[in-house]
């Protein structure tokens, strides 16, 4: 029930199939706004590698999102690598890890792909963040985090 003793269903009806839609897409604008947002800020370098993202609630007011919005956004960027969800912590911008040059010998191969759960936490990644899986001629395999390696020849 909602404020007044109405519940969801009967305020949905009451703004008919137009009402919904605009509701609908104004929810759809509002997500792609906080992303746009949040990864602008993490792109031109307002919010620094290991720096905390705004709280939920300081996002909402701050620029007149819902808080399921923020929620999304938040998600996508965990899910694309480019922050880290802390609970009960936060959110921060995904620092910048280190980088290590693996070489490929003549007959090796490399592929990529994201990894398995057990991958992510064997190699301690955040979410989005694909492996680099490479096959040495000699029949063994690699697995490395993609965001700390470099292929070379």
């Amino acid at each position: 029930m909602t404020e007044g003793g109405r519940c969801l269903f009967d305020e949905i009806k009451a703004l008919g199939f137009t009402g919904c839609l605009n509701l609908l897409h104004k929810y759809i604008n509002q997500g792609a706004a906080a992303r746009r947002l949040l990864r602008e800020r993490i792109t031109f370098g307002d919010l620094a590698p290991g720096a905390p993202l705004p709280s939920e609630l300081r996002l909402v007011q701050e620029h007149g999102l819902s808080r399921t919005s923020v929620r999304q956004a938040i998600a996508l960027l965990s899910s694309e690598g480019l922050v880290v969800v802390e609970p009960p912590r936060g959110t921060f911008v995904r620092a910048v890890e280190p980088t290590e040059t693996v070489t490929l010998l003549k007959g090796d191969t490399a592929t990529a792909r994201m990894p398995t759960p057990a991958e992510r936490r064997e190699l301690e990644m955040g979410e989005g963040v694909p492996v680099i899986v490479i096959f040495r001629a000699d029949g063994s395999r690699e697995l490395y985090a993609a965001d700390r390696i470099r292929v070379g020849r």
